[in-house]
């Protein structure tokens, strides 16, 4: 009888250890299979922040690097346009960095030359050792003599370096004929004939940046749409961006420049002009005078948003912004 009890406790022992050994098994596997999941969990996370640093990185459009530069004549410079002008706007509605690169009165050539697209060379000339005006002339590959009348809060032109003396090039009216001032004194330098000028655009153009550029030129001047295209191509090509939008011309009788623009550039193309005279007073809530329409019959921009001649008024500008704005969209330059 003892010998049966004693038996029977083994089995009870036996029953137990095993009980805990399976016990212990089960919470060691758990244990695995939680430490597995949190490892995969962190694998997964850290996947996830790469692949979100990846995109951010391909996606250049939505981030601080991307810069819009607008390039022009009075009708980017906002002639008319009471303080008003497009790239201020453009800046309002993508709330990004905007630059507004526009000249009162200047041709594409001069635009072009001011950003880089263009290369100038200036003819033999001596900077003196001090600070004194020394008259500078420019000229092309072609020879064709380029003078710098207008210069604006943008600094696109000074401080400019040539011969790596740095100075500023003025116009003086009176003698019809400009002038450059180094920025401090030194030796004399003689510069020799065909030396390249560096305009301040050129100094600081900062290549990791990501580029939008707009182009609204030929407003200003009679030059033929075939050459303004050249020069036009020769900015985007400086620019080194694929991202780039060309608004048509605005003047009177300029159907045949436009048609050449559109089949040149195709989706590229903004017929600003086109937009303004179908839609302009009425996404502007205008009600069109009797000017206005007389103007829309013949293909001109209404009278109530320009200012006089091709300058617009505020509204103008705040129209040709919100174009932009969705051509960039159109285009998918932001994403």
């Amino acid at each position: 009888m003892k010998k049966k009890k004693e038996s029977k406790a083994k089995y009870v022992i036996l029953a137990v250890l095993t009980l805990i050994t399976i016990a212990i098994i089960v919470v060691g596997v758990k244990k695995d299979k939680a430490m597995i999941a949190n490892n995969e969990k962190a694998v997964n996370q850290i996947n996830s922040d790469l692949d979100n640093d990846n995109n951010k990185k391909d996606d250049k459009s939505t981030s601080t690097n991307t810069i819009i530069s607008c390039w022009g004549d009075a009708l980017t410079f906002g002639a008319g346009g009471d303080g008003v002008n497009y790239p201020s706007e453009l800046a309002n509605l993508t709330n990004m960095t905007v630059y507004n690169y526009g000249f009162d009165g200047e041709t594409t050539n001069l635009i072009a030359a001011r950003q880089g697209g263009i290369s100038l060379y200036a003819k033999k000339f001596a900077i003196p050792a001090t600070k004194d005006d020394v008259e500078i002339i420019l000229y092309d590959k072609l020879g064709s003599k380029y003078v710098f009348k207008n210069e604006t809060n943008a600094n696109t032109l000074n401080p400019c370096k040539i011969n790596d003396i740095e100075g500023n090039i003025t116009y003086n009216r009176d003698t019809k004929k400009m002038y450059f001032t180094r920025t401090s004194e030194g030796e004399e330098v003689k510069v020799k004939a065909g030396t390249q000028l560096f305009t301040n655009h050129m100094l600081n153009k900062d290549d990791k940046k990501d580029e939008v550029l707009v182009i609204f030129t030929g407003n200003d001047e009679k030059t033929d749409i075939d050459e303004i295209i050249k020069t036009q191509k020769k900015m985007i090509k400086y620019a080194n961006t694929d991202k780039y939008i060309v608004i048509g011309v605005t003047k009177d009788d300029s159907l045949y420049e436009n048609t050449v623009l559109k089949k040149e550039y195709g989706s590229h193309f903004l017929n600003i002009k086109k937009y303004l005279i179908q839609n302009g007073l009425k996404d502007a809530n205008i009600t069109a005078t009797k000017q206005d329409k007389a103007d829309v019959g013949n293909s001109i921009i209404p009278t109530s948003l320009r200012s006089e001649g091709i300058n617009g008024n505020s509204t103008y500008y705040k129209l040709v912004a919100q174009q932009v704005f969705n051509k960039i969209n159109e285009l998918g330059y932001f994403k």
